[in-house]
């Protein structure tokens, strides 16, 4: 593990921690919702003058990306001009993904981790900041919340402040890391034993929770059973209407067509409510994409099955965080 963060470390400390990059970031699409980002893995031009880098930062979150299959975007190149990680996300069109954007703090703090939610209230972040703290205490990582100084504001130009702007959302989650857990060759034993097992599982623990939510305009239903372990299925309508509906079971979505396990156990199931609408639905629809209106199911282990809401999504409030955990 440490060979391979250091091999991964050494783009980003080439040309005295200016990078080696061909371009000031790549964006990794892993097909998760959740991006890890280092918006300064590298040196970068800020406010007129080189800002440090942000050091080991890029090689962890491109080490529990690879890891865990979540897409990353991390700067590797210094620019001679202001180019921020903002900028770079309404360029490329990934303003649908919710971003941990990872920082590095100074080590005189007594705190080891501090999460900024810039200019939103804390409770936009409630769900995601619980997670955190709670996981964070699970490895002995303490955390702080809006610390003056890693607050995800900084004169404007952090990332998730400058998101905010853009699109009033909760989209971007600022979490400065202590050095002493960031150096895997000063401090081997902090990184491996509580840094990378704490993103890891935050990085799954925040994915999980928005693979239960789709975005765009539909009704969802949230069911529990005991079948075993397989991913949402989505069901495109129009002019939905409520009436009595039929249930069947469907293969994975997001894989090939497959029959759901027959054995016994506890598990995350695959159950789908074909709903009547006006209009006639295709539920084998193949070429489905998530941006399309849909139903979409959630479930949690349980005896049986049960419903236990359902509603309507419109589009990505500013509480959505606290309505996907």
């Amino acid at each position: 593990m440490l060979a391979k963060l250091s091999e991964l470390n050494r783009k980003y400390i080439q040309n005295n921690g200016f990078g080696a990059g061909k371009e000031a970031f790549v964006f990794t699409n892993r097909g998760s919702k959740l991006v890890l980002s280092a918006p300064h893995a590298v040196k970068t031009q800020l406010n007129g003058r080189v800002k440090a880098a942000d050091l080991f930062t890029g090689a962890l979150a491109e080490l529990v990306g690879e890891d865990r299959g979540i897409s990353t975007l991390i700067r590797t190149a210094y620019l001679e001009r202001e180019y921020l990680a903002d900028e770079f996300v309404k360029e490329r069109g990934l303003s649908g993904y919710f971003f941990l954007d990872l920082h590095g703090m100074v080590d005189h703090e007594k705190f080891e981790l501090a999460a900024g939610t810039g200019l939103l209230e804390a409770d936009a972040y409630a769900k995601a900041l619980k997670a955190v703290e709670k996981l964070g205490k699970s490895y002995g990582l303490r955390m702080v919340l809006n610390h003056p100084h890693y607050s995800g504001i900084a004169g404007m130009k952090a990332f998730t402040a400058r998101m905010q702007m853009q699109t009033g959302k909760p989209q971007v989650l600022q979490l400065e890391i202590g050095r002493a857990y960031r150096d895997f060759y000063e401090r081997p034993e902090n990184v491996t034993a509580k840094t990378l097992p704490f993103l890891a599982e935050l990085s799954e623990t925040l994915e999980t929770a928005f693979n239960r939510i789709l975005f765009g305009c539909g009704a969802f239903i949230r069911l529990r059973c005991n079948f075993y372990q397989a991913e949402l299925v989505l069901v495109a309508f129009d002019n939905f209407k409520q009436q009595a509906a039929e249930d069947e079971f469907l293969s994975r979505f997001g894989n090939r067509l497959c029959y759901l396990q027959q054995v016994a156990g506890n598990g995350n199931g695959a159950f789908v409510v074909d709903i009547p609408t006006e209009f006639a639905v295709d539920v084998a629809d193949g070429n489905l994409s998530v941006d399309q209106p849909a139903v979409f199911a959630v479930f949690a282990n349980a005896h049986g099955i049960e419903i236990l809401n359902v509603g309507f999504v419109v589009d990505v409030t500013d509480d959505f965080l606290k309505n996907v955990f």
